[in-house]
Parts: C-alpha cells; sequence; structure tokens
C-alpha cells in the first residue's frame, strides 16, 4: 500500500513533469504529448511550464496529504494546448498529493500524475 508522505525540500530541487492527468468527468486517464512542468520554487510557492505561457502560484501544506494552492496567474502568449489548459484547471482544484517513489500525485477535481 502507499503512503502519504510531507513535502519537503527535495521538491524544491526538481522539476516534475506531468505523465497523465484525468478530469473528474474522465474515466481514464490522458498522457501528456509535450512537456509540462511543475516546480516549487520555494517552500510557499511554485511555477508552471506549459506550451507557451508560464504561470506562478503560492501553496500551503495544510497537513499530511493535503494542500492548497492560492494566487495562480499565468501569462497569456496564445496557444497553449487544451491538455495544458486542462492542467492549470486541475491545479487550481488541487487538495490532496502523494508521493509514490519518483511521482507526485495531485488530487482535486480530478488527478494529475508527474515525475520527478
Amino acid at each position: 500500500s502507499c503512503t502519504k508522505e510531507t513535502l519537503d525540500i527535495k521538491l524544491q530541487s526538481d522539476k516534475w513533469r506531468v505523465e497523465k492527468l484525468k478530469k473528474s468527468d474522465d474515466t481514464q486517464f490522458i498522457k501528456a504529448e509535450n512537456s509540462y512542468f511543475l516546480e516549487f520554487t520555494s517552500d510557499s510557492s511554485f511555477t508552471l511550464r506549459l506550451d507557451a505561457n508560464r504561470c506562478e502560484g503560492n501553496y500551503q501544506i495544510d497537513g499530511e496529504g493535503s494542500i492548497s494552492v492560492s494566487n495562480l496567474w499565468c501569462t497569456y502568449n496564445c496557444c497553449d494546448t487544451e491538455y495544458a489548459l486542462d492542467f492549470v484547471r486541475l491545479i487550481r482544484t488541487v487538495k490532496q498529493y502523494q508521493i509514490k517513489g519518483s511521482k507526485l500525485v495531485l488530487e482535486g477535481q480530478g488527478e494529475i500524475e508527474l515525475k520527478k
């Protein structure tokens, strides 16, 4: 069985690449065809790299396995894929996290699976 671990400084030294995501109304995960990244840049902020744009926001660990995201904003240079936009929408709803080896799973109104 998988156990939830506390997010720690190791997250800040790695870029997490999106492997797949699943919206709440989807029955299956959809694999990422492009490279999308989540990087924790401090103990309270993060950045997202999309197709053409970049986003920044804040996060807070609310307890073991519990996380909240706030103040998320993105540049708008045009042309991000629908997949990238779904990634941003799902990040906004994240409430829980799990670390499974080299994978990070974020859950909210769907799931995002990322790998170091």
